[in-house]
């Protein structure tokens, strides 16, 4: 039975997405990896990966900047 899950599980921590969704859910954190060196893999790819999502994001003050004003009406 070991062997099966083995073969069937084994490759689980080579799968990006299984990973992050593991050190996202609180349950498991670092303890649901058998080997620590695809936690700090798969953890420094996250990070690495929600860097460069930030830097694609104008500043706020661009945004604003670029928002016509609102017609004023008759009070």
């Amino acid at each position: 039975m070991a062997s099966q899950m083995q073969q069937r599980l084994g490759e689980v921590e080579n799968n990006t997405l299984l990973c992050e969704a593991t050190i996202l859910d609180p349950r498991f954190k670092k303890s649901g990896f058998n080997n620590p060196r695809n936690f700090e893999r798969a953890a420094s790819e996250m990070k690495r990966r929600i860097g460069s999502d930030r830097t694609q994001f104008p500043q706020e003050s661009a945004v604003e900047e670029r928002v016509p004003p609102q017609p004023k009406t008759g009070e």
